[in-house]
C-alpha cells in the first residue's frame, strides 16, 4: 500500500516539472548575453546575470557575478567569438536549461584560447524577463 501512495505522490510532481519546448525569447536572451560579452559591454552583460550567480569556468574556477564582470571590465577575460553547435534548450516552467557544444575564442590575461567545450546554462524568468 505504501508503494501506491509514493507512486501517486510522484505523479503530480513529475507533471509540475515536465519539460516543454523553450519559448523563442530564451534563445534570443542567450544570444543577446553572448553578444554583450563578446562586445565587452559589461553593463549589458550584467543585466542578464542574477546577483547570486555562480559562474563555473571549464578550468574549475568558480566566480561570483561581480568577479566575472570585473574580469571582463579589466580585460583580463576577453571573448572574441562564441559558436553554439546543436543547442538544445528545454523549459521547465520559469526555468530553462541550455545544453550545447560551444567554441569560445578569446584571451585570458593576454594568453589566447580556442576552446571547444560542452556547456550547460540555467536561465530563470524573473520579473517577466529571462
Amino acid at each position: 500500500m505504501s508503494l501506491c501512495r509514493r507512486t501517486l505522490l510522484a505523479l503530480p510532481a513529475a507533471a509540475v516539472f515536465a519539460q516543454t519546448p523553450a519559448p523563442p525569447e530564451v534563445r534570443k536572451t542567450i544570444d543577446a548575453f553572448l553578444d554583450a560579452v563578446k562586445k565587452n559591454d559589461v553593463a549589458a552583460a550584467g543585466r542578464f546575470l542574477a546577483d547570486d550567480l555562480i559562474y563555473t569556468h571549464s578550468t574549475g574556477v568558480a566566480e561570483s557575478k561581480s568577479q566575472y564582470l570585473a574580469k571582463l571590465k579589466t580585460g583580463d577575460q576577453k571573448y572574441t567569438s562564441f559558436e553554439l553547435t546543436n543547442p538544445v534548450i528545454r523549459s521547465f516552467g520559469d526555468a530553462a536549461v541550455l545544453n550545447s557544444q560551444i567554441r569560445m575564442q578569446g584571451a585570458t590575461k593576454g594568453v589566447p584560447f580556442d576552446n571547444n567545450l560542452f556547456v550547460m546554462q540555467v536561465w530563470a524568468r524573473q520579473g517577466g524577463s529571462w
